[in-house]
């Protein structure tokens, strides 16, 4: 055979191996989109209305074995489609809410939804980026490997979620953690962690279930791929056993310094689209002043005297803005209002709006909180501190201010200042409203200001009849373990709750139905170690590991290949 023979035959057996190259990539490449946006739905379906949270351990699974076998950027792309995925169909309804309610065409509003789901996207991005960095310096699977794997990958899982719950004002809706709020048996250690702390400890499960996976493609069934499971095993009853013990102390613990408290939640089903309209304000507070007095009925009677029920304060909580006027002014509405609580012998919490004037006598508006005592006298007031972005305010001042003249439906309310809680006579009432209750750093500092027990109120109509009344619920459910509070939510149209300091729902309302619901909760005054200490630091601490850790593998690799030079 000639040289030229020879030589076409390997460049024949070259465009061969090339073509099979290709198609085995644009194989892996359309595989790899799959199974990243598989990861998305399937975290999707963690949260409500599908409730599946039993699939937290392998959920991130398939994303995590895709990010092993590619490069950091292939990674970004995979993790920013996972997290689209997951975003649009976890948040879809706010595309309908913005145009309904911003009064926005769809070509206006839908275009904001799809903005606002690529910014949580790139989170995604981000953490798979730079784990499929590290991971290509980490490809072994001894113990230490794997274990480490998986702390790394979910710290840095856990900084992301913390600074997407504070930058551009912080949007924490649907972290991972909240998948659990149905098995409050599992996330008693949130009183050290948060819900930060959660959500770590189910990152670094998949990641393990992930290295098992892979160990066993590669050894079968062997100590590498065995391990990862026992190491899963020991942090679940890790768990158990921690939130067994809380349980028990916190159960048996007395303080005779505490006094019961008897709360009636109020759940009005007002739409919102009638609610403002100044017509109905009459029919409002006749429709609050006849279910008020129908929940105080049928509670005494089934009352038996001698009871606690019978012997604790009482305290009526309406939701936000129910009262759709100035509760300050003293209109006969706002009299009406205020004597539901001296007409009852109750104190009452209700929403409303309220007005300042600033130093330049400006007319400033605040969405509003009121405690009124049984005396029918109002005795604080609180103003809700965090706002809704684009919704009650525009961030940003003159970078934003064009937007208003597209958006009227923006208001202009002035963030409050103070997180010192209701108090009057027996109620020490640490106030969430509405979008609040997912920030753990203002029930923590509620707490640290005093506050015995939390309370939320808020108005979900804006929702629709979809899963996000529930989700917003959910979060309530780590503020409580959080602080170690009771905590007691009103909200117009459902859910309300009240739950226990364990996370359990002691009861629970249907949503878009006219209901009340009774249930004595018990003041405490116990700092738990999340409320000492704050919600940044175990964020910090996997900040700081992060970084110490990628500083020393940077050492260690140009330290390989001096020596393979030399």
């Amino acid at each position: 055979m000639t040289s030229a023979h020879k030589g076409a035959g390997q460049r024949l057996i070259l465009q061969v191996m090339s073509i099979k190259e290709q198609i085995f990539k644009g194989f892996f490449e359309r595989q790899a989109y799959f199974f990243s946006v598989f990861s998305g739905l399937f975290l999707s379906l963690l949260f409500p209305p599908f409730h599946l949270s039993f699939m937290a351990p392998v959920v991130l699974a398939p994303l995590i074995c895709v990010v092993r076998e590619t490069s950091w950027k292939n990674a970004a792309k995979y993790g920013f489609w996972a997290g689209f995925s997951h975003f649009v169909t976890l948040l879809w309804w706010l595309g309908p809410t913005i145009g309904r309610y911003g009064e926005l065409p769809v070509w206006a509003s839908w275009p904001a939804f799809f903005l606002l789901v690529c910014y949580l996207a790139s989170y995604f991005a981000l953490w798979a980026a730079i784990s499929a960095w590290y991971l290509d310096k980490t490809s072994n699977y001894n113990a230490g490997t794997v274990v480490q794997n998986a702390l790394v990958l979910a710290a840095i899982w856990t900084v992301l979620e913390w600074l997407r719950g504070s930058l551009l004002s912080g949007f924490p809706w649907g972290s991972l953690a909240y998948s659990l709020a149905d098995y409050p048996f599992l996330i008693q250690t949130a009183d050290i962690w948060g819900h930060y702390g959660i959500s770590f400890f189910i990152v670094a499960i998949n990641v393990l279930l992930s290295a098992s996976f892979h160990a066993y493609k590669r050894y079968g069934i062997a100590r590498e791929s065995v391990l990862p499971g026992i190491i899963i095993i020991l942090i679940v009853l890790s768990h158990m056993f921690y939130g067994f013990f809380r349980m028990q102390e916190i159960s048996g613990s007395k303080d005779e310094k505490l006094q019961a408290i008897n709360v009636f939640l109020l759940q009005p089903g007002i739409a919102t689209d009638v609610k403002w309209e100044h017509e109905n304000q009459q029919a409002i507070v006749t429709h609050y002043e006849a279910l008020t007095k129908e929940a105080i009925m049928a509670f005494e009677s089934k009352m038996e005297k001698g009871s606690i029920e019978a012997m604790a304060p009482r305290l009526i909580v309406f939701p936000e803005t129910a009262a759709p006027f100035y509760l300050q002014d003293a209109t006969s509405l706002a009299i009406r209002l205020l004597n539901i609580a001296s007409d009852n012998n109750a104190y009452l919490i209700t929403g409303s709006p309220a007005y300042m004037y600033e130093n330049d006598m400006k007319r400033r508006y605040t969405n509003s909180a009121y405690l009124v005592l049984p005396s029918g006298e109002v005795a604080a007031r609180y103003d809700k501190q965090h706002l809704v972005p684009f919704g009650e305010y525009l961030p940003w001042g003159k970078l934003t201010a064009w937007i208003q003249a597209q958006l009227p439906f923006v208001l202009d309310f002035a963030p409050g200042l103070s997180s010192v809680p209701l108090s009057g006579g027996v109620v020490k009432a640490g106030m969430l409203i509405c979008f609040e209750s997912i920030f753990p750093e203002l029930s923590i500092k509620t707490v640290q200001d005093g506050a015995d027990f939390l309370a939320v109120i808020t108005n979900d109509a804006w929702f629709g009849p979809t899963g996000a009344p529930y989700q917003h619920e959910d979060m309530a459910v780590f503020r409580a373990i959080e602080t170690r509070r009771w905590l007691v939510r009103a909200a117009n149209t459902g859910v309300s709750s009240v739950i226990d300091p364990f996370g359990n729902r002691q009861l629970k309302t249907p949503v878009y139905e006219i209901a009340y619901a009774t249930h004595v909760i018990y003041p405490r005054h116990e700092m738990s170690f999340y409320v000492r200490f704050g919600e940044k630091w175990f964020a910090g601490c996997c900040l700081a590991g992060v970084l110490l850790l990628f500083f020393l593998k940077m050492l260690n690799i140009d330290g390989l290949v001096k020596s393979h030079h030399t």
